[in-house]
């Protein structure tokens, strides 16, 4: 069994061994499928989270501190191997995630309590934060599934079947989809293996490594290409 810290060390290993293979081995696609569990797995880190604050404004606060802090690495690094990227890292859609937890938890009003939550994930797809629409859908899941499993594995599975249909792409008289798409499903097990428990505290662990992992890309990827010349 899986304690949250445990979880969180997880799912930030998949997360550097999805962008070790984006920098530096993109021909090998092994590395970019297990970095597929990584976002499910912040998502209901988050979600979990949210039960267990005292104060979500806080958490919230937090959460677009260090996405805003995060987002000029996050560019850097990313142009370097795909030409004029933009998006916003996932920490804003993490950020409005939460909020839309927020208003799940304090809304009295039931179209805001549960349209404010749609509104956000749309907002999310329109400034294109990494994971959009179906991302804060995924943490808003996480959180009214709390200890629901089985609901859970229903969400986060009707979730990858839109991600699927999405990436379909018609040519040469076929349809061809992202299969990676499905791949995040693989995170059910280890949610599944949730011992209740927090494990060592380590709040900003994540934070922190975060945008410094992409200012170590940043910089080796230089290395890298200065020496290739």
């Amino acid at each position: 069994m899986l304690n949250s810290f445990q979880i969180k060390i997880i799912a930030l290993s998949a997360m550097v061994i999805d962008h070790v293979g984006m920098f530096f081995l993109p021909d090998i696609s092994l590395f970019r499928m297990v970095g597929r569990i990584s976002f499910p797995l912040f998502a209901w880190l988050v979600g979990n989270g949210a039960h267990h604050t005292k104060n979500i404004k806080a958490y919230a606060t937090r959460l677009l501190i260090f996405a805003l802090i995060s987002q000029i690495p996050y560019l850097a690094a990313n142009r370097l191997v795909v030409d004029g990227f933009f998006r916003l890292n996932i920490l804003f859609t993490l950020f409005l995630g939460t909020i839309a937890i927020y208003f799940l938890k304090v809304g009295i009003n039931p179209v805001l309590k549960w349209g404010a939550p749609l509104v956000l994930a749309v907002v999310s797809h329109l400034i294109q934060a990494d994971f959009g629409f179906t991302g804060v859908l995924m943490v808003v899941a996480f959180y009214v599934f709390y200890r629901h499993f089985r609901k859970t594995s229903l969400a986060l599975s009707a979730i990858a079947l839109v991600n699927l249909i999405a990436s379909a792409k018609p040519g040469a008289g076929i349809i061809s989809v992202d299969i990676s798409q499905v791949i995040g499903l693989l995170a059910l097990p280890i949610i599944w293996a949730y011992n209740q428990q927090q494990g060592p505290k380590a709040k900003h662990l994540f934070y922190v490594f975060y945008p410094t992992q992409y200012i170590l890309l940043y910089a080796i990827k230089l290395l890298l290409k200065s020496r290739a010349v």
